[in-house]
């Protein structure tokens, strides 16, 4: 059996960014893109409105910043192969 060592996340929100740490949590050591439609780090968007309304601008989702290079900003997946 052939050993997985790349994963895609498709989706750049709070499911998405938990996968992630999640899969690495559990010691996956392999390569992990996520990509996401939105240019920027994915930020919490159910209390967006609350938050922002509190006068407090920061919504975004702890662990996002160590996304680094494996995460690609600003594009759509269109199929799976």
């Amino acid at each position: 059996m052939r050993e997985l060592n790349r994963i895609a996340v498709v989706g750049a929100s709070l499911a998405g960014l938990r996968a992630v740490q999640a899969l690495r949590g559990e010691g996956f050591a392999g390569d992990v893109t996520l990509i996401g439609a939105e240019a920027r780090l994915p930020y919490s968007r159910p209390p967006l409105s609350k938050s922002v309304l509190d006068g407090d601008d920061d919504v975004s989702l702890p662990g996002s910043e160590d996304l680094g290079e494996g995460w690609l900003r600003g594009r759509r997946a269109a199929a799976l192969r």
